[in-house]
């Protein structure tokens, strides 16, 4: 694949194909379950992460989810379904403001 971005700022697109973004701000509020799942055992109550969910539209493509700290700097990455996962042992609420 030719990305030609990786974190949480910049353009968005993958040579030649035209990407459609969806972003959003959320915090921690709880944790139900530890986990001992790469960046996601680190998360604590309080914590605020962004997430950019990358669809191209093509076929054989798996959406990439790009996971970014407060400060845009992306910390992990997962598919959709890996983040669900991931994300089903946390308690977590989507803020108003997207960097």
């Amino acid at each position: 694949m030719l990305q030609t971005t990786h974190g949480c700022t910049g353009r968005n697109f993958i040579k030649g194909v035209v990407i459609v973004v969806l972003q959003g701000r959320f915090k921690v509020v709880g944790i139900r379950k530890k986990t001992k799942a790469k960046w996601f055992k680190d998360l604590e109550v309080g914590d605020e992460f962004y997430l950019k969910y990358y669809l191209t539209g093509r076929y054989m493509d798996s959406p990439e989810v790009v996971i970014c700290d407060e400060n845009g700097e992306r910390v992990h990455k997962n598919i959709a379904s890996q983040l669900k996962n991931n994300l089903s042992n946390f308690e977590v609420i989507q803020m108003n403001v997207i960097k």
